[in-house]
């Protein structure tokens, strides 16, 4: 995938995870149930929270580097 592809995703990514931990989409895990003694709602952020730490970390791995800029110290120029 090109450099500009790879952008777009993580921007995409960005809005969906903020989108995933607004109060209209949390509200709807908002049942009197409990899971292993855990309300429904905490699984659920905790879920959000853990796919948004590796969704960030396979974005970064995929992303090229910069080449180094020639105004940059250790440069060429």
């Amino acid at each position: 995938m090109d450099r500009g592809k790879l952008v777009s995703a993580a921007l995409v990514f960005s809005i969906a995870s903020l989108m995933a931990i607004m109060p209209p989409l949390t509200g709807l895990f908002q049942w009197h149930a409990r899971f292993f003694g855990l309300p429904i709602e905490v699984i659920y952020l905790f879920c959000a929270w853990a796919g948004m730490v590796v969704g960030a970390f396979l974005l970064a791995r995929a992303m090229p580097r910069d080449p180094p800029s020639p105004d940059a110290p250790g440069g060429t120029g």
